[in-house]
């Protein structure tokens, strides 16, 4: 008892507490409250495997091909740029605007299209670059398929 008289509250770690004594070895025990903090890291890991196991190993979530498009365009050189295109691209029927990506560096937009049966026309992209203030150097098309789970 006249030990639990001489242990004052400190702080370790930024975390204030007030040292226990342990039963088993007669001396401070200065963990309680770190094991709490320990059990809580251990738990908030093995859920966060738990919930990668059950959702997956990161497969391709949609079965359907489809359709990857790159389109070089001439003068793309900032995201000022990128917006202006992506605004006019999107109002093309088969495009769904969250699915265009830019890589200004290389001055490419990609586009893709999942539904592979739809038909992008080369002249409309085109037509629709040429009114945002860009010239299209080529355009290619490349279907991928899912990975067989």
């Amino acid at each position: 008892m006249a030990l639990q008289k001489s242990i004052n509250a400190q702080t370790i770690a930024g975390q204030r507490f007030t040292p226990t004594i342990c039963r088993k070895k007669a001396s401070i025990c200065a963990n309680s409250n770190f094991q709490l903090n320990n059990f809580m890291n251990k738990f908030l890991f093995i859920s966060l495997i738990t919930l990668f196991l059950l959702t997956g190993t990161g497969a391709p979530l949609d079965k359907n091909p489809r359709v990857d498009v790159e389109i070089n365009v001439h003068g793309l050189v900032c995201t000022a740029c990128a917006i202006g295109i992506k605004k006019k691209l999107s109002k093309i029927s088969n495009i769904i605007p969250t699915s265009i990506r830019f890589d200004i560096k290389k001055q490419n937009v990609y586009l893709a299209l999942f539904d592979p049966s739809a038909k992008l026309d080369e002249k409309e992209v085109k037509i629709a670059v040429k009114k945002a203030g860009y010239e299209v150097m080529y355009i290619k098309f490349k279907v991928t398929t899912p990975i067989k789970v």
